[in-house]
C-alpha cells in the first residue's frame, strides 16, 4: 500500500518514482551566533544627581556613537553591493542620527558646565557657619553708600543722620 502511495504521489508531483524513496540530502543548517550585549553601565553615585545622571547620559550617547560607527561600516558595504537607493536612503538616516547624537554630546556637556557655573559654592570641610536670614545691620546712609558703591565710616554716617 505504501509503495502505491509513493508511486501514485510522484505520479501527481511529476517525479520519478525511484527518486521519490531515494534518501533526504543533510543540507547545513544556519547557526545563530548570539551578538554580545554591551556591558551595562552603572550609574556613578558621587552624590550630586544632576552631575551624576550628566556622566551616565554622557557614556550612554558614547556608546550609541560607537554602535551606529559600526552599523555605518556595514551599511555602506551593503550599499556598495546592492546599488540599491533604499539601501544609500538608510545609510543617509542613519549618518543624520549620528550627528544628532554628537549633537547632543556637545548641549548635554555645555549643560553641565553652566549648571557647575551656577552651583552654589560649599563651605570648606570642618566650618560651622549657617546663615539663617541675611540681615543688614548699619543705618540708611550706610546702605545707601553701600548701594552706591561707597564706603563711609561711622563720623559720616552719624553728621548726615542728624
Amino acid at each position: 500500500m505504501t509503495n502505491q502511495l509513493n508511486d501514485h504521489l510522484a505520479k501527481v508531483l511529476g517525479l520519478n518514482a525511484n527518486t521519490a524513496n531515494a534518501p533526504v540530502t543533510q543540507f547545513p543548517v544556519a547557526v545563530h551566533v548570539p551578538i554580545p550585549l554591551a556591558p551595562v553601565v552603572e550609574r556613578a553615585n558621587t552624590g550630586n544627581p544632576l552631575s551624576d545622571d550628566a556622566t551616565y547620559a554622557r557614556e550612554n550617547l558614547y556608546d550609541v556613537v560607537k554602535k551606529s560607527q559600526e552599523a555605518v561600516t556595514e551599511l555602506m558595504e551593503i550599499a556598495k553591493q546592492s546599488q540599491h537607493p533604499r539601501s544609500f536612503e538608510v545609510l543617509n538616516m542613519l549618518l543624520r542620527t549620528q550627528a544628532e547624537v554628537s549633537q547632543q554630546l556637545i548641549a548635554l556637556e555645555k549643560e553641565r558646565q553652566e549648571a557647575a557655573a551656577q552651583s552654589v559654592p560649599t563651605l570648606p570641610a570642618g566650618s560651622n557657619v549657617a546663615i539663617a536670614n541675611a540681615v543688614f545691620v548699619g543705618t540708611t546712609a550706610d546702605m545707601l553708600a553701600l548701594m552706591q558703591g561707597r564706603e563711609t565710616d561711622a563720623s559720616t554716617a552719624d553728621q548726615t543722620d542728624v
